[in-house]
């Protein structure tokens, strides 16, 4: 809320509020004056609640030593949880009169905590009366026009108020040594006063057996009693009504009345006492004495009043420098010596020097302000400035987050900001994989040209093509440590958009982890199930051994394991004649025999089984020569559509018509006499042999 103090106020100024507080200005700062409505009347730091946070709970009680401490309103609190100041309103709300708080986010437990409640000196003991009641000990001085106002015993409209006219010199009122009533000077004319048999003070009419006169001589009433009764006595237009008193002198008690303006009643009440007469003068207040009568006494000394004719009652203002430590009850203050052996309350103040010793002083040691060295520490409290300086030094240590497009991309300069370690880079996408030697993995080139990167800590983990990387800056410039891999992001999306596969799993992983349990692959027996229990009938194993087969769990002779029939032998025996086998069967009528179907030409390839293996072995069709052949396999070249064989140290082509050229066989024998057929041999090197014989026809 706003205070809206003053713009240019005046030294002693005083402004009230809006927070329900009155505050004066020295000069220099505006001091709240007021006292609160409830809770402590001086800094207090708070019982440590830390111990009771546990992420849910969010109200907890407010005590220093145990006792409940009911702050004003939030903003009279100071909150400190994890280190972080909290918002008053925002991050917290006080119960005034339950003495609690609750906080907007419940505090997690190991989170620091402390608190301390505000509160100021009352202004009652400075300036001001109590208006709670109390003892005045020094003299009350009403200003000019300054009344006093009693309410009566009904809280209404009605109130009864008591002032003085102007005097003209310096008067005293006694009140008499008793309890009663005052007794008013509005008697009316022809009236006197009497005293009861209640002892109340009435007035009543002259008459019956009293007869009254005034004497122009003395200038006085006369009286004959013969019998007042109930009669009234009246006093005539400007007579007095006067008494001897107890010795007969010279000296008498005339009462009188000043001119009315409409008839005026008079009440006397129910008791004994003396009247209180209205010539009090100024600077003189009425007070009680040990006698018991009413006396005046002057206003003097470190008591001041006056008259406030706007409202009509009476101020009073003790002299300034006048409230000392003598004159206060001294159980009322508490020094440095006494702080530790009291306990809080609403009753007590502290000394300034307690109060410096004890609590938060602005500008003393316990403070940090911006500029000042940060020290970490449950005795100090920091400044907003010096808070928002210890961030910014925060962030500047921690560094930023530098994104590169692959490994190559490093910056030629520490991408730190401080030319140091701490700053993460990361590598969205590695274009080709690298290997750890020892641990690390060396990028030619990778800041430019020139400037090889290193990236040390990578242990056996390779940067592999298409994933990514964060590695940290080091005080070495293009030398970064390994952080992790990243995955790739279509990866991740993969997964995320087939994510109700993924929740399908989760739901059902029980079977997942049952047949992680019962179904395992290894080249020797497994001795327990794949969650390391006991075997049990119907586990599987795949031997992945040379034998290739499936083996069931049913605890026979050695190892407990059975080969699972058929067998993958026969399986695949099985899968390669599947194509051949149909089936149709008439049975006729139930008393013919039945009949086998044999399949078509299935019995005479299941006899020749492996002669068809061994086929397959030897003949490969495929667009690029097959591995590791033997002498005489064939393979057809389906990018070139060539059959060829393999001669034992290569591929030779054979045409679909035989040999197209006799260079391809490596020792041509001829079947038969050879026919040129009318045509000619060239570049023929030496013709040899036995029984040899050419016919070169007729000679020309």
């Amino acid at each position: 809320m706003a205070l809206d103090f003053p713009a240019s106020p005046s030294p002693g100024a005083e402004h009230n509020a809006a927070n329900g507080l009155k505050y004066t200005y020295d000069g220099v700062k505006w001091t709240s004056q007021g006292t609160y409505s409830s809770g402590t009347i001086a800094p207090v730091k708070l019982d440590s609640i830390a111990s009771s946070f546990n992420g849910s709970t969010k109200t907890f009680n407010l005590t220093q030593g145990g006792t409940t401490v009911n702050a004003h309103s939030a903003e009279s609190v100071l909150i400190s949880v994890a280190g972080v100041v909290k918002e008053p309103t925002t991050d917290y709300t006080v119960d005034v009169a339950a003495g609690t708080i609750t906080f907007t986010t419940a505090p997690t437990s190991g989170q620091a905590f402390w608190g301390v409640v505000y509160s100021r000196l009352p202004v009652d003991l400075q300036t001001n009366l109590a208006k709670t009641g109390g003892t005045m000990k020094g003299d009350i001085v009403l200003g000019p026009n300054v009344k006093l106002q009693f309410e009566g015993t009904t809280d209404n409209n009605f109130e009864t108020t008591v002032q003085a006219d102007d005097p003209t010199s310096d008067n005293i009122i006694k009140f008499p040594d008793n309890s009663g009533h005052v007794m008013l000077n509005n008697l009316r004319e022809n009236a006197i006063i009497i005293g009861t048999s209640e002892g109340i003070i009435n007035k009543a009419d002259v008459g019956g057996d009293l007869t009254a006169s005034y004497n122009s001589t003395t200038d006085e009433a006369e009286f004959t009693v013969t019998n007042i009764g109930n009669a009234n006595i009246h006093i005539g237009v400007g007579k007095t009504f006067s008494f001897e008193g107890t010795t007969a002198n010279d000296h008498e008690i005339t009462i009188t009345t000043g001119e009315p303006t409409a008839d005026r009643t008079i009440t006397f009440p129910d008791a004994d006492g003396h009247v209180m007469l209205n010539n009090l003068r100024q600077d003189a207040v009425i007070i009680g004495t040990s006698e018991g009568i009413i006396n005046k006494a002057d206003v003097g000394g470190d008591l001041t009043a006056s008259y406030n004719s706007s409202n009509d009652k009476a101020e009073f203002t003790i002299a300034n420098g006048k409230v000392t430590k003598a004159k206060l009850d001294q159980g009322l203050i508490i020094e440095t010596s006494e702080v530790s052996g009291h306990t809080p309350d609403n009753n007590t103040i502290y000394t300034t020097q307690a109060i410096d010793d004890n609590f938060y002083k602005l500008g003393s040691v316990e403070e940090i302000q911006s500029g000042e060295t940060w020290t970490a520490a449950d005795n100090k409290i920091a400044t907003t400035s010096a808070i928002d300086a210890r961030i910014t030094d925060l962030v500047d240590d921690v560094g930023g987050f530098v994104p590169i497009a692959n490994e190559t991309s490093f910056p030629s300069t520490n991408p730190d900001v401080n030319n140091g370690a701490g700053t993460l880079v990361s590598v969205k996408s590695i274009s080709s994989t690298r290997t750890p030697s020892g641990g690390t993995v060396t990028i030619t080139d990778g800041a430019g040209s020139g400037n090889d990167v290193t990236i040390t800590g990578c242990g056996s983990t390779a940067l592999t093509a298409t994933f990514g990387c964060i590695v940290e800056t080091t005080t070495t410039l293009h030398t970064y440590t390994f952080h992790r891999l990243t995955p790739k992001a279509t990866e991740v999306t993969t997964v995320a958009s087939n994510v109700a596969s993924v929740n399908t799993v989760a739901g059902s992983i029980a079977d997942v982890n049952a047949y992680a349990d019962q179904y395992q692959i290894a080249t020797t027996p497994p001795t327990t199930d794949g969650g390391g229990n006991s075997l049990a009938n119907g586990d599987l194993w795949f031997d992945s051994s040379s034998n290739k087969q499936m083996m069931v769990y049913d605890g026979s002779a050695g190892d407990g394991f059975s080969a699972v029939t058929p067998s993958q032998s026969v399986l695949n025996d099985i899968s390669n004649v599947s194509g051949q086998l149909t089936y149709a069967e008439d049975l006729g009528s139930i008393a013919d025999a039945l009949t086998t179907e044999t399949g078509n030409n299935i019995n005479t390839v299941a006899t020749n089984m492996n002669d068809i293996n061994s086929f397959a072995d030897q003949y490969k069709v495929a667009a690029s020569a097959p591995n590791s052949p033997s002498q005489g396999d064939l393979w057809y070249d389906s990018s070139n559509t060539i059959l060829k064989y393999y001669n034992g140290s290569s591929w030779a082509t054979i045409s679909s018509g035989g040999i197209l050229n006799l260079i391809e066989d490596q020792t041509p024998e001829l079947y038969a006499a050879l026919d040129c057929n009318d045509k000619n041999l060239t570049e023929v090197a030496t013709v040899s042999g036995d029984n040899l014989q050419i016919d070169f026809g007729a000679i020309a």
